[in-house]
């Protein structure tokens, strides 16, 4: 896959320290600047797939390597560029639950996984590795809508070396 990425910093001066030396800040590339990215980003995934009646367990492993560079900089001293990857494991549990919500199968699930980060990415972040355990509750769309296979609620926690977190959003699978 390739990339392409534009990136506009633009700042408000409210301090008498940053009013006062506003040209030098712009020189200097700390403010009001913008950059072109591009990015490669080769990557494989493997998975193995256990069926236990209707209930699957997804097995995988996710290779990915980003390979950036900046180019059409508004000022010199902006630079972006960086090699770095991550390695993700993941165990996915997938449980139909016999329940019909709006002509769609309520379905239950979620996974485990670690991802190793390399590279820039590791060094930027100062996090060698992220596990995550991700809940979801969703409608089994597949044949039905378009190239959704599942459309729902999903939630995670987050966790490694130096951070925590946590989300809630749209759990989307797509199908081709």
């Amino acid at each position: 896959m390739a990339l392409y990425g534009h990136t506009t910093d633009s700042y408000s001066a409210q301090s008498m320290f940053a009013k006062q030396n506003l040209p030098e800040l712009k020189q200097l590339g700390l403010i009001d600047w913008n950059t072109d990215t591009w990015s490669l980003r080769p990557a494989l995934n493997i998975q193995y797939v256990i069926p236990l009646d209707r209930t699957r367990i997804t097995l995988s492993s996710d290779s990915t390597e980003f390979y950036t560079r900046g180019f059409a900089r508004s000022n010199v001293n902006v630079r972006v560029e960086g090699n770095s990857g991550f390695l993700t494991t993941k165990i996915d549990v997938d449980v139909p639950l016999g329940i019909e919500v709006f002509g769609h199968e309520l379905r239950s699930g979620g996974y485990v996984s670690r991802a190793d980060l390399f590279g820039d990415l590791r060094t930027g972040l100062d996090v060698q590795h992220l596990n995550e355990v991700h809940g979801r509750i969703v409608l089994d769309c597949l044949n039905q809508l378009w190239k959704f296979q599942w459309l729902g609620l999903g939630s995670s926690y987050v966790w490694g070396p130096n951070m925590t977190g946590w989300t809630v959003g749209v759990d989307a699978t797509f199908r081709f």
